[in-house]
């Protein structure tokens, strides 16, 4: 994944008033809130929907931007649902904005897409990379999944995905992030979260409503891991996600933003996990022993991926492939 970094836009790439890019100037400066981001703290709107669909997955949001305010007070600027930028009194440490990722690419985006499926939708090309949480099943699927689970019956695969758990509210708090295990459930993928949300009650795509006011609230929520879809961006050479993937990061954890994107907590968040989570195929949860195929061909595709593991993630993933050797050595 060396060929690979997350970003953020900048503000010029998608304020209404002024889109920079070609790409958007044809999708528009609107981008739906998936699931995960509203039970990660983000902010919905349904007055301003993506295209002007009628649905609950076509809900526009708040969308953090790596430009910087200098006018005011330093702080990065905030897209909101219409298209237009603001940039909050506090919003360096606000949580409720959602992030729209942007993958940028070192190397050829020809290269890189020759092997995948593109399709054009509102005259943009489309395709889809990586996995993520995003919409929540509907309630007899939740019910399902929680008596699988209390029953003992879900498997995990492996893979986990991290966010934070801080409360939104606690703007000073230290970011702290809970990794999320992913079930496997009659051939689909899930994770099992509980809502972060903010002060508003909000409606999932499924119709269910998390009440934030509700003091007995305590229930978790299964979100489907499913494609990402991400707009084909070539004078760039990169991709831009359609739809918001997650709220709940911090932008920073500093008085003013000098604009300097590398050096905030969001841009180590998205390159250190959301990345990992994006796109990796071997996850940091190497307990391996859960497979029983311990051929010497899986054992020469687990080694041949190394470079495909982040960094911080390999000297796990080598000390839980050298147990795999062992095994594989004793059934000899």
């Amino acid at each position: 994944m060396d060929n690979i970094k997350l970003d953020l836009l900048e503000k010029n790439d998608v304020c209404v008033s002024f889109i920079r890019r070609n790409v958007l100037k044809k999708y528009g400066s609107s981008f739906s809130v998936t699931d995960l981001a509203i039970l990660t703290g983000g902010y919905v709107n349904s007055v301003f929907m993506v295209h002007g669909n009628n649905s609950l997955f076509d809900r526009s949001g708040w969308i953090w931007t790596k430009t910087v305010n200098k006018n005011f007070l330093n702080y990065p600027i905030i897209m909101n649902p219409s298209g237009d930028s603001y940039t909050h009194t506090d919003c360096l440490q606000r949580y409720a904005q959602t992030i729209l990722p942007e993958l940028k690419l070192s190397t050829s985006l020809d290269d890189f897409l020759k092997d995948k499926n593109i399709i054009l939708e509102y005259n943009v090309e489309e395709v889809e990379y990586g996995e993520y949480p995003q919409w929540a099943p509907d309630e007899i699927m939740q019910e399902r999944l929680d008596k699988e689970l209390k029953n003992g019956n879900l498997k995990t695969t492996g893979k986990i995905f991290t966010f934070n758990c801080a409360d939104i509210k606690d703007y000073d708090a230290p970011s702290f992030y809970l990794d999320h295990k992913e079930y496997v459930f009659e051939g689909k993928k899930y994770i099992r979260i509980k809502p972060n949300f903010n002060l508003r009650s909000n409606v999932l795509s499924n119709g269910v409503e998390i009440d934030r006011f509700s003091l007995s609230y305590d229930k978790y929520v299964w979100v489907e891991v499913s494609p990402v879809t991400w707009l084909i961006d070539r004078e760039n050479n990169s991709l831009i996600s359609k739809r918001a993937l997650l709220s709940g990061i911090r932008f920073d954890n500093k008085k003013e933003y000098d604009g300097k994107f590398e050096n905030t907590e969001m841009y180590r968040f998205l390159n250190n996990y959301m990345r990992r989570d994006l796109f990796n195929s071997i996850y940091k949860d190497f307990s391996l022993n859960r497979s029983n195929d311990l051929s010497s061909d899986k054992l020469d595709m687990l080694k041949g991926i190394i470079n495909d593991i982040a960094p911080e993630d390999r000297e796990a993933y080598l000390k839980a492939l050298n147990e795999l050797n062992g095994k594989a050595s004793t059934r000899k």
